[in-house]
């Protein structure tokens, strides 16, 4: 001991040691008490035991804080952020500054939950701090970000942020360990994100072809999962497991979304079964590939309506409409069911087809159409194909004649005008 060092000259040590809970000091008999906590910060310090760092600021010029007598509860006031894990990188920023302080130290919050590369927005999350996690109740969005790899010693850019969001979450984050609040020890699968039910990916960004894709019916249902290490991940270990529901465009379908290359969404590419899926409530078939991100809904393989078949390798799916740049465009011709329609073919044709309007439309800008089986009549125009019939607007011509007209009906062998 300093001999140098008087009573009056460590007072004010006393009182800061006081403040920080470490000893109580009579200012009467000058006797100082030691706490137990005093050898829990030593051992603390030295990685013996395990300790939390939180540290709660309240800066506000209104009430700092208020005590609820009946419940017991705080209402904190000017809360910029709590830092609940530097080592796992698990933070709170609460919305308009307030929380509230419970009993043992737990915090309910609305607000900004981040957790190494993942971030969690949205209201009644509760953390628990015995238990060293935090209940998620309704987050709005939970936000993925990609980190850089680059070699040890590097400093890493900025992550790259996803332009998909997994929404309406409900689960458990677990920051790390019970007794690891510290971080003293390196557990890898922590934070971990633990759903309880399901959560969704939407598609009904304006860019995508004018939110055609809406949120009603247009989405992929995530099953629970478990997503461990969110401070150190791959684009290619966020892949998760649900159902697609396609507002009816197909039967729904079990399937992965998982980051796309082409613009960083959640999506996948699927193939439909052998002689494909029902294709709108029925309307048609198409069997071939299937291609989701926030681009769209795209296909590519074989449609098939009433006699026509179309192949394509640019089908563009939406809920009421489909779309596509043909190489081939076929029916066969059919006397005896409903509708009667003649054989008919077409190459490099644009296809518009209204499902719930019962009609498609193909165009032929290129090359004339092949009209019969006899094969040399040729339609320079427009086929509407529809369940009473193939319809034709251009110019119908064979050996014998030309007619033009805005309404030809063709049976299997002939036509009126």
């Amino acid at each position: 001991i300093d001999s140098r060092f008087t009573l009056e000259s460590v007072k004010t040590l006393y009182f800061d040691l006081v403040a920080d809970g470490f000893i109580s000091y009579d200012i009467q008999t000058n006797e100082v008490v030691v706490k137990d906590k005093i050898f829990h910060y030593i051992d603390a310090k030295n990685n013996k035991v395990d300790f939390d760092g939180y540290n709660i600021v309240s800066k506000t010029e209104e009430t700092n804080a208020s005590f609820d007598l009946k419940s017991g509860d705080i209402l904190l006031n000017g809360v910029k952020n709590l830092e609940l894990s530097r080592k796992q990188r698990v933070a709170i920023i609460p919305f308009g500054g307030q929380m509230v302080m419970q009993n043992d130290r737990d915090v309910d919050f609305n607000g900004t939950l981040y957790a190494g590369y993942s971030v969690l927005n949205g209201k009644d999350m509760h953390f628990q701090y015995k238990e060293n996690q935090v209940g998620l109740d309704s987050v709005r969005y939970l936000d993925f970000f990609i980190p850089a790899d680059v070699e040890p010693g590097v400093k890493p850019p900025a992550p790259t942020g996803l332009s998909s969001r997994i929404e309406h979450v409900q689960g458990t984050l677990l920051v790390d360990a019970p007794g690891n609040k510290s971080g003293k020890e390196e557990i890898p699968i922590f934070p971990s994100l633990q759903t309880s039910g399901p959560s969704y990916v939407f598609y009904d960004l304006p860019s995508t072809h004018d939110t055609a894709y809406t949120r009603d019916s247009f989405y992929f249902e995530l099953d629970n999962f478990s997503f461990n290490s969110l401070d150190i991940y791959t684009k290619e270990q966020l892949r998760f497991k649900g159902m697609m529901h396609t507002s009816m465009i197909f039967p729904p379908y079990k399937e992965d979304i998982y980051v796309r290359d082409e613009d960083s969404s959640f999506g996948h590419v699927t193939t439909t079964a052998a002689g494909g899926w029902p294709t709108y409530q029925r309307k048609g078939n198409f069997e071939g590939d299937l291609d989701l991100s926030n681009r769209g809904y795209y296909g590519e393989g074989t449609l098939k309506y009433l006699t026509a078949s179309v192949n394509a390798v640019d089908f563009l799916f939406k809920p009421k409409r489909m779309t596509a740049s043909a190489k081939a465009f076929n029916m066969v011709e059919d006397r005896a069911g409903s509708p009667k329609t003649p054989k008919a073919s077409g190459v490099d044709v644009s296809i518009d087809w209204l499902p719930y309007q019962d009609s498609m439309y193909v165009q032929s800008d290129e090359e004339a159409f092949k009209i019969f089986a006899s094969g040399d009549h040729e339609l320079e125009g427009r086929l509407i194909l529809t369940p009473t019939g193939l319809i034709g607007q251009g110019v119908h011509d064979w050996p014998l004649a030309t007619i033009r007209s805005r309404v030809l009906n063709y049976g299997p062998y002939a036509a009126d005008s």
